[in-house]
């Protein structure tokens, strides 16, 4: 029970920090679709989020370093 409850609220601060960063639409969107899922489901739709914020976050990275 515990455990769950810590994965809660680490699950909570990561979907906030993002909010902060910019992709407050990606987390209302992630959390809509987590909220009327199953776990096979929630967690397939976790995966797909944060591949995709990581490729554009590498998209980002990359665009700055060829304007330097």
């Amino acid at each position: 029970m515990s455990l769950e409850i810590l994965l809660a609220a680490a699950l909570e601060a990561t979907l906030s920090l993002l909010a902060e960063a910019g992709f407050g639409d990606a987390v209302r969107d992630l959390k809509d679709r987590l909220a009327r899922t199953d776990a096979r489901q929630r967690r397939a739709a976790l995966e797909q989020a944060m591949h995709g914020r990581v490729l554009a976050s590498a998209t980002l990275v990359g665009t700055y370093q060829k304007q330097r």
